[in-house]
């Protein structure tokens, strides 16, 4: 998670792109647990917008299976590509990768 969000933080400022994570989890409280005892992120506003889907019918929609997943959906709304499980969401691969289909 925590690369996760120095990635949002730097497409958001660099690339004008927005990141969306998807909680499945039953409420609000083991997200709102999870941010004030790992201390993620500065106290403040968090770089990506997340977004509580309890009842999984987005991960049901999209086919999750294991979490976490992670789907880059461009302008249209179509899936371009996957990741399962865990990244290293600063490695160059993925900042390459990223910069190239935003442009």
């Amino acid at each position: 998670l925590p690369s996760l969000l120095r990635f949002a933080d730097w497409s958001k400022k660099n690339l004008g792109v927005a990141i969306l994570a998807v909680s499945v989890d039953e409420g609000w409280d083991p997200v709102k647990k999870l941010f004030a005892e790992k201390k993620f992120w500065p106290p403040g506003e968090l770089p990506l917008t997340i977004l509580l889907n309890a009842d999984s019918s987005v991960a049901n929609a999209y086919g999750s299976t294991k979490y976490p997943e992670t789907f880059f959906i461009d302008r249209n709304f179509k899936i371009i590509r996957k990741f399962l499980g865990p990244q290293d969401w600063t490695s160059q691969e993925i900042i390459k990768w990223v910069t190239d289909r935003s442009k």
